[in-house]
């Protein structure tokens, strides 16, 4: 399996769930004793519409929002009022990658 990313500027970017929402969060891909356990069909079988990078029900922490915030920031200096924007309006949203492609988008 391949694993995709992407450059944001000169960020270097991997998604938290390389396989989509319901594949193994990107730590259990990366894991030597599971890389050939993982399989399509184990993820697609289970039933469960929940992202790693989104909790449904658990909104974001003010120190998870924080440190989003930080390194979008970073990462998009020029649009903090919109980064601001997103992630009041996305409460639920943990993954870096998925926030920087709707500042992108």
């Amino acid at each position: 399996m391949l694993l995709q990313f992407t450059f944001v500027e000169d960020h270097f970017m991997i998604p938290d769930d390389p396989l989509g929402k319901r594949g193994p969060h990107l730590d259990n891909f990366l894991r030597k004793d599971n890389r050939c356990s993982i399989t399509i069909s184990s993820f697609q079988e289970n039933g469960s519409d929940a992202s790693p990078t989104e909790t449904p029900g658990i909104p974001r922490s003010p120190g998870e929002t924080s440190d989003l915030k930080r390194k979008l920031y970073d990462i998009f200096p020029d649009q903090k009022q919109r980064i601001d924007r997103i992630l009041s309006d996305n409460p639920y949203m943990r993954d870096l990658n998925a926030l920087s492609g709707l500042l992108l988008g």
